[in-house]
């Protein structure tokens, strides 16, 4: 079996959180802080749509099972379990190939991204629950420099255009911080 790779992928070995996660993989789904996660008999995954969101996940709840860890206590100096957890982008693999060397990645032709354990078949992509194909090629990425930032002055007429029949997503943190219709803080 295989998971889906969608945005910025958590991968995480299954046998890991069953044996080090508090609460086993129902504590694990209940707290993870979106409905992004699925998970085959050796892997489980959760999304996120902004890397600020993925530094966050991974020292808030990884943090906790010493499946990653900090020596500052700020999520951009974070060290994951390098034979167990590993972060994923979709169209471009594994962020660190050289510490993932347990997991395959792939992109089929009709750009569905996932992943697998190495050593056995892709098998039955795992999705979220409601997962529909196709969503994720509507999906528009903002550059690093606007991620996580309140919208420029002109407000969404100064971002950059986005290509016919494709949106823009914006949200607040999947932690619960406020943002506003106009994207103060």
């Amino acid at each position: 079996m295989s998971v889906l790779v969608e945005c910025y992928s958590v991968v995480v070995r299954r046998f890991e959180i069953e044996r080090r996660y508090p609460g086993r993989l129902a504590g694990y789904t209940r707290d993870c802080p979106n409905d992004t996660v699925c998970a085959d008999t050796y892997l489980v995954r959760v999304g996120f749509m902004s890397e600020r969101d993925v530094g966050l996940f991974l020292l808030r709840n990884l943090a906790r099972a010493g499946l990653a860890s900090t020596p500052t206590g700020k999520p951009e100096d974070l060290e994951m379990a390098g034979r167990s957890v590993t972060i994923v982008e979709q169209r471009r693999g594994p962020w660190h190939p050289d510490k993932a060397g347990w997991l395959e990645y792939a992109e089929r032709p009709d750009g569905v991204c996932l992943c697998w354990l190495k050593g056995t078949p892709p098998g039955e992509l795992s999705v979220p629950r409601g997962w529909v194909p196709g969503d994720a090629g509507s999906l528009v990425k903002l550059p690093p420099s606007l991620e996580g930032e309140p919208l420029p002055p002109g407000g969404l007429a100064a971002l950059p255009p986005i290509p016919p029949g494709h949106v823009r997503l914006f949200s607040a943190s999947a932690y619960g911080e406020d943002a506003s219709e106009d994207g103060d803080r």
